[in-house]
């Protein structure tokens, strides 16, 4: 919040000056007791957050983690001989793109494991786990 909305509109010192630091040791009193107001103006707020919570760190764990891994077997299991990254022009070379590519990179190695990540990260009540 400092970095993005206090230091880009407001024109506060940078978190890295010796200023910035002291405004934002001023800023975090203020900050907290904002956040007291909320709390206690809001009925059984602790309900509120528990239901928030469980619905967002739902995602954390069994949307996300089996997302991020069938990208990146997709993105493996895909790759060709003479495709890559050569860090001298910064340039990620590939031979073909879209569907093909996906379908390669889905079916390669092991497609099993990319059908279940597939299936717990879209369907998590199939397989009884919320």
């Amino acid at each position: 919040m400092y970095s993005n909305i206090l230091e880009e509109f407001f024109k506060f010192p940078s978190l890295q000056s010796k200023g910035g630091k002291i405004a934002f040791a001023a800023l975090i009193p203020l900050y907290w007791s904002i956040a007291f107001v909320i709390a206690a103006g809001i009925p059984d707020f602790s309900g509120l957050t528990g239901v928030v919570a469980a619905i967002c760190i739902l995602q954390f764990t069994y949307t996300f983690p089996p997302l991020l891994s069938l990208g990146y077997m997709l993105r493996k299991n895909a790759e060709l001989p003479g495709e890559g990254f050569d860090p001298v022009t910064g340039k990620t070379t590939t031979q073909d793109s879209g569907f093909k590519r996906m379908m390669r990179g889905f079916m390669g190695g092991r497609w099993y494991v990319n059908m279940f990540n597939v299936l717990v990260s879209f369907r998590p009540h199939i397989l009884n786990f919320g």
